[in-house]
């Protein structure tokens, strides 16, 4: 039996801004991988095994700057590094399971950790702390439309249970 291939991306969502149902307009987020092809149960195995040992992060949000023309939050220089030293984790476990995120310029070393902001949603302060305790896995459900769903979350350092 074949397995259905969607495409996929990862990304940390603030706070009080998590998506239940599909959307085109996206709330802030904090993409950590492009999106790629894959299975779902795949991907979510992958991204379990990879967040298993991490330690959730306290960030602290930067000044206000823009990428491509897009509103974005940067992220203090401390916060950046780790944010980026999480990227390069996710990306080596990825690739190692065969799954090749687009846009690979803006990936490894072209990756800036920053937090994209999106309408109408409440901008974030400039020194405000985000807790990423987990991640999320957002699926392409028409790429046409540009929309997205949540399909999966999980947990930074949340060790299996026996």
């Amino acid at each position: 039996m074949q397995m259905e291939r969607q495409r996929f991306t990862v990304a940390y969502l603030t706070p009080g801004l998590v998506p239940t149902e599909e959307l085109q307009m996206w709330p802030q987020h904090m993409v950590l991988l492009t999106w790629f092809y894959g299975s779902k149960d795949t991907v979510m195995e992958t991204l379990r095994q990879t967040l298993a040992d991490l330690e959730p992060l306290k960030i602290k949000v930067g000044q206000l700057s823009s990428l491509s023309e897009e509103p974005v939050n940067l992220l203090d220089p401390l916060s950046a590094e780790q944010v980026t030293t999480l990227h390069n984790h996710l990306l080596g476990s990825f690739a190692a399971a065969g799954f090749v995120p687009e846009h690979m310029e803006h990936m490894g070393d072209g990756y800036i950790p920053h937090i994209s902001i999106k309408k109408p949603h409440q901008r974030l302060r400039m020194g405000e702390i985000l807790n990423v305790d987990k991640l999320y896995l957002i699926a392409e459900t028409d790429r046409a439309r540009h929309m997205r769903q949540v399909v999966g979350e999980v947990a930074l350092n949340a060790k299996p249970t026996a």
